[in-house]
C-alpha cells in the first residue's frame, strides 16, 4: 500500500515500518502519513523508488488521521484558513463564485488559494462524473470536512452560514 502511495516500486523498510506501526490499519491514516513525510521532505521519490532524506524521528505523526489533517490546517496562512472554513460551512461541495461572495478575495488570489488547498489534499476539483449540481470543489474525503467544520468556532459559523445564505 505504501508503494502505491508514493507511486513507487521499491520503499525503505524503515518507511514501512514507521507507516504500518502509526496507521494501525487504517488506510486513509496510513496515506496521510505517507503525504506528511512527502511534505516534510523526509521521504522522497526517485524514479520507481523511495528513499528516506530526512530523519524519520522528526516526522511527528499525530495519534489519528483527523489529528494529522489538523495538524496540516494549523500550518495554513490567514487568507487559506478562511477560504478553507467558509469552504467547510458551505458543506462537503461548494460553488467557487460562493466563496467569492462570501470571503470578498479577489478571483486570482482565490484561485490560488484553492490550487494549494488542493495541493495540500483537503479539497479537490470536482470531477464531470460527480452530480453535485454546480459546485467547482468538493472536500477529498469526509473526513477533512469534519476536521474542517469541527475547527470552525460557532460565532464564525453562524456569520459564515449568513453569509453564505445571502450569497446564494
Amino acid at each position: 500500500f505504501v508503494a502505491d502511495a508514493l507511486a513507487v516500486k521499491k520503499v525503505p523498510e524503515e518507511v514501512l515500518e514507521l507507516v504500518v506501526a502509526s496507521a494501525g490499519g487504517n488506510a486513509l491514516f496510513a496515506k496521510e502519513i505517507v503525504g506528511q513525510l512527502l511534505r516534510q521532505k523526509l521521504v522522497e521519490v526517485d524514479g520507481d523508488e523511495a528513499r528516506v532524506v530526512g530523519p524519520l524521528k522528526d516526522a511527528g505523526i499525530p495519534a489519528s488521521a483527523a489529528d494529522l489533517i489538523s495538524s496540516r490546517i494549523d500550518e495554513l496562512s490567514p487568507a487559506e484558513r478562511v477560504v478553507l472554513e467558509v469552504s467547510a460551512s458551505c458543506g462537503r461541495a461548494f460553488e467557487k463564485a460562493v466563496l467569492s461572495e462570501v470571503t470578498g478575495i479577489e478571483e486570482d488570489v482565490l484561485v490560488a488559494v484553492l490550487e494549494r488547498l488542493s495541493e495540500l489534499k483537503l479539497l479537490r476539483p470536482t470531477r464531470a462524473d460527480e452530480v453535485l449540481g454546480d459546485c467547482d470543489y468538493v472536500f477529498r474525503n469526509n473526513l477533512s470536512w469534519e476536521v474542517c467544520c469541527r475547527g470552525v468556532l460557532d460565532a464564525r459559523s453562524r456569520e459564515f452560514h449568513n453569509r453564505i445564505g445571502e450569497a446564494l
